[in-house]
């Protein structure tokens, strides 16, 4: 069972729980995954508060499914799940940073938004936030609105037109570690 979390960059995937019918099925644990291309960052194993995680014959009459009873949000490294008893909420810590940089693949992602608002004759200010395996990133322009640059370490700017031509604009960011890897990120700047 798949569910997602509070950030774009990650999801869990839930095992040991029968997605249909909410019956636990064994041990069931939660894998943190990269939404990018569902690579495994850190697994949570025997979470035996979920074990009796299960629906009455006609749906649960609290309306809580399996996919409300586990919450990831990533920014607080956290993990919460809601044992069927419904008489506790479980906080788990996550150190995503050290999973991260302890992973045998090559990891590298963003975390910050892929979406931005500005205001004309404003000066766009906003740090690229990344998380990398194989230690510093470096950034470069691909490409973007005259004037928008991006130095070394991702802080991207822009003065914003008075009268912008356009409602949106785009910049895609080439973002690499010393591992080699290589990935682009595209920023939307919408223009209110």
């Amino acid at each position: 069972m798949l569910i997602p979390s509070t950030s774009p960059s990650y999801y869990l995937g839930i095992t040991g729980v029968n997605p249909v019918s909410g019956q636990a099925s064994g041990s069931v644990a939660a894998t943190v995954r990269l939404a990018s291309n569902g690579t495994e960052i850190v697994t949570v194993q025997e979470l035996t508060e979920m074990a009796g995680a299960a629906r009455a014959e006609r749906g649960d009459a609290d309306c809580m499914t399996i996919d409300k009873r586990f919450h990831f949000i990533p920014a607080a490294n956290l993990l919460i799940t809601i044992p069927p008893t419904n008489d506790r909420l479980v906080l788990r810590r996550l150190d995503l940073d050290r999973a991260i940089a302890s992973s045998e693949k090559p990891l590298l992602l963003v975390t910050s938004p892929s979406e931005l608002s500005a205001r004309p004759r404003q000066d766009l200010v906003h740090q690229v936030q990344t998380r990398s395996s194989r230690g510093a990133v470096r950034f470069e322009l691909a490409t973007g609105p005259p004037g928008l640059t991006v130095s070394p370490d991702g802080t991207l700017n822009w003065r914003v037109p008075l009268a912008p031509e356009n409602k949106a604009y785009e910049a895609v960011l080439t973002i690499s570690d010393p591992s080699g890897r290589q990935i682009f990120h595209t920023i939307r700047i919408k223009v209110e």
